[in-house]
């Protein structure tokens, strides 16, 4: 037990937990907390869509219920061996629809890397934890990898709302009339 390793991971995980409520804000679908996985240590929130996904007979529970609907995902993990073997800020969605790993990220140092037969957009932590206003490109990186994803899986538009508020009158956008 490493106190002050210990220290500082609480400490990034709880600064990118203010991020990723931001994120889930500007939603109004169905969105889960956010939430850390035991296995491998990662912070994440995820987006549902209205439709359904069939999961083969093979598939776990917890699988078949995860990802029962279309979702994006986006979150932050330590990296491991295997897959990253950095700390980077991650997004990626299921099914992935076509043409995904083609769609610009922002910002710069943002990309497109294949994982386990999908692709996940990765933004190195080392690359934004000293910009001016990290915070904004954490969020810059969420909005391009979800508004990637959605538009090619067609989601609806409606769904985002700009500082968490919903009310299309607050937001400046007309209602009918």
């Amino acid at each position: 037990y490493d106190p002050a390793a210990v220290g500082r991971y609480w400490t990034i995980l709880t600064q990118v937990m203010l991020v990723l409520e931001e994120y889930a804000a500007g939603y109004s679908g169905k969105t889960s907390p956010v939430h850390h996985f035991w296995h491998t240590f990662d912070i994440a929130v995820t987006r549902f869509s209205d439709r359904h996904v069939a999961q083969g007979a093979s598939a776990d529970p917890v699988t078949r219920e995860a990802y029962s609907r279309e979702v994006i995902s986006s979150g932050f993990w330590f990296g491991d061996e295997r897959s990253y073997p950095e700390p980077a800020f991650y997004a990626y969605a299921a099914p992935e629809p076509d043409g995904l790993a083609r769609q610009p990220l922002e910002p710069a140092a943002a990309r497109w890397t294949e994982s386990n037969g999908a692709h996940l957009a990765l933004l190195p932590y080392d690359e934004v934890r000293t910009a001016p206003d990290a915070h904004a490109e954490i969020l810059r990186f969420y909005d391009s990898a979800y508004a990637a994803a959605a538009l090619l899986a067609g989601w609806p538009a409606d769904r985002l709302c700009p500082g968490g508020v919903t009310d299309p009158e607050e937001r400046g956008v007309p209602g009918p009339l």
